[in-house]
């Protein structure tokens, strides 16, 4: 830093000639290896995972993000999680978040040591207390979910993955390798569709019901689709209402890319770090490849459909950026200086 004299006022002032580095965390989360980055700044590769670890501990929570920011909150949220690989755990462990259906935002997401009724009740109250009420939420079968959501959120009401939940009656019959009961998969698959009347739904199962009279495997079948039919069917009460986790496993297929070229986390600190660093990113990072009803979308990022209409988005990011631009100011070198 260089000090000069102004001639027409006489004071003296100061000029930094230091280059600031960008944030590294971002190209990282986005899947660019500590090795390339190295190697556009002159770096060590160590020594970027200390900046980016760093950038990443002055990160605010995605969970301060959405109290923040999130004044625009669905009605409608899915639920998915991943298993995460970290050191420590015999077991890969879940980290389970939920996606506003309609902004496709991440409002809270939390890494817990199993999949249990206290880590569904953990989201939901996190859910609770950052303003939310659905109306819905979407999910694959989980023993443990109805439970928690009766207890924190008890007007809500919880509409099953029909996508999975078919593929596992396909997985039982074996419908892919064998010709015996496809048939009546592809009968049953009717039921499904949207707009099907009720009466309709429980004619076609009773007349299956009749025509397997002796089959116990599809009497099973039937019985299980009887007593989930409130959960299986909850989307027919809800305009637009999804009755599939697609949205969910979109965003699960992009982070399960990430995860395996991180090879999991070395403690449960990390891997909640770079969980959190990966929702904020996700928040902010525009949309590309958004199709049909959210095409939309595509330009715009999560964070800014969920922001006060008269906020804008710059000034939103700027202040999350400007928690990790708070860092000690540091020199770089350019890999092809002039």
């Amino acid at each position: 830093m260089n000090r000069f004299l102004c001639n027409l006022c006489k004071q003296s002032f100061s000029v930094d000639h230091t280059r600031k580095l960008p944030p590294l965390w971002i190209p990282h989360v986005d899947g660019l290896p500590f090795r390339k980055l190295a190697n556009e700044y002159s770096f060590s590769p160590m020594e970027v995972y200390k900046i980016v670890k760093k950038e990443m501990n002055h990160l605010p929570p995605n969970e301060w993000v959405t109290q923040k920011y999130s004044k625009r909150k669905g009605k409608i949220l899915n639920i998915d999680g991943k298993f995460i690989k970290v050191l420590g755990y015999e077991k890969k462990i879940p980290f389970i978040y939920a996606i506003d259906y309609y902004k496709h935002d991440i409002p809270a997401g939390i890494l817990v040591p199993g999949e249990s009724y206290g880590a569904y009740l953990k989201l939901f109250h996190t859910l609770k207390d950052l303003g939310y009420d659905p109306a819905v939420i979407v999910s694959d079968e989980a023993p443990s979910l109805p439970q928690a959501l009766e207890r924190v959120f008890p007007r809500s009401r919880q509409q099953l993955c029909l996508v999975h939940f078919l593929e596992n009656i396909r997985t039982l019959l074996k419908v892919r390798t064998e010709e015996k009961y496809r048939m009546f998969f592809r009968e049953l698959s009717l039921i499904f569709k949207r707009g099907t009347p009720f009466k309709q739904r429980l004619f076609v199962l009773e007349m299956q019901k009749e025509k397997y009279d002796n089959d116990f495997l599809i009497k099973h079948i039937i019985n299980q689709i009887l007593d989930k039919y409130p959960f299986l069917f909850a989307f027919e009460h809800f305009p637009n209402c999804p009755s599939t986790n697609n949205i969910i496993e979109a965003f699960n297929s992009h982070l399960n890319g990430r995860l395996k070229t991180i090879k999991g986390f070395k403690s449960f600190r990390s891997a909640e770090r770079w969980l959190n660093a990966w929702m904020v990113r996700r928040r902010t990072k525009p949309f590309t490849d958004c199709r049909g009803q959210f095409k939309y979308l595509n330009g715009r990022c999560s964070l800014e459909e969920v922001i006060d209409e008269k906020e804008k988005l710059e000034n939103v990011y700027g202040e999350i950026m400007e928690k990790v631009a708070n860092l000690e100011k540091r020199k770089w070198k350019k890999k092809h200086p002039k």
